[in-house]
């Protein structure tokens, strides 16, 4: 039995509504405690260097931006290597990617993409990004082949993510 077209996209929405409040609950959080946990100080570090991404206008800022991804990366402990940690890291190196596309370094947004993939390919939004931007990367080189490859990798992750969202029952929490 198929479900009426304004049920089916309900679980997405639902989804992405809490996965925005999410993010807006973070963006404003305050610390309240002198001494942050390292992973907390780490995700402080990589949501400001995602505001300065999103305020990059410039190559100068751009490359502030990349540096900071860079230094949240890095704090990460090493310890805190579960899914929502390469979640984490796998988003920060998908921006790293666009911005190094942003700056006309297409072999460093290859590289980025693929040091993301490398910790894993399961579906996940970041996943789906680092093949687009690889991709992309691609293209801007010419090697049109490869890079209609990546975008179909981004496609196959897409469908699956929609697929596991228009599940009955399926969660809306992302990792």
């Amino acid at each position: 039995m198929t479900r009426p077209a304004r049920y089916r996209c309900r679980p997405l929405v639902a989804f992405l509504l809490a996965f925005g409040l999410a993010v807006l609950g973070c963006a404003k959080a305050e610390p309240t405690d002198d001494a942050l946990s390292p992973v907390a100080s780490a995700l402080e570090a990589l949501g400001r260097a995602h505001r300065l991404a999103d305020a990059a206008k410039t190559d100068a800022e751009r490359q502030s931006a990349l540096q900071a991804l860079d230094e949240g990366v890095r704090a990460l402990p090493k310890e805190s290597a579960g899914p929502s940690a390469v979640w984490v890291v796998q988003d920060a190196l998908a921006r790293s990617a666009e911005l190094e596309l942003a700056l006309g370094h297409a072999d460093r947004a290859i590289s980025r993409a693929e040091q993301g993939l490398r910790l894993g390919t399961e579906s996940s939004v970041p996943v789906a990004s680092l093949h687009t931007l690889k991709g992309r990367a691609l293209e801007a080189r010419g090697e049109i082949e490869q890079a209609v490859a990546a975008y179909h990798a981004a496609l196959v992750v897409n469908q699956q993510l929609m697929e596991r969202a228009l599940a009955p029952g399926a969660s809306t929490q992302s990792p």
